[in-house]
């Protein structure tokens, strides 16, 4: 992962003005949302400025969908991340 860490952070450091950078993590609560928002944990620890937040939106398509939802929360929370 330190690979994509380093691409991505690559990306940020070529942004003009990241004071104001502020990303939102689609976070479903599977592996490829939840590893991308570690990563940008990660990226948030190399730029304290970076305004991260996660959202998650539960449809209700499944009977654990509730539990997706606060697993969420948890890691969220876990993070420090809105």
């Amino acid at each position: 992962m330190s690979d994509l860490l380093n691409s991505v952070q690559q990306q940020f450091a070529a942004i003009a003005d990241i004071n104001s950078l502020s990303c939102c993590v689609a976070l479903s609560g599977g592996i490829d949302s939840t590893v991308l928002l570690h990563l940008m944990v990660q990226l948030r620890q190399r730029f304290p400025q970076l305004k991260l937040r996660a959202l998650h939106v539960d449809h209700g398509m499944q009977p654990s969908s509730g539990a997706w939802a606060r697993d969420c929360q948890k890691l969220c929370d876990a993070l420090d991340v809105s």
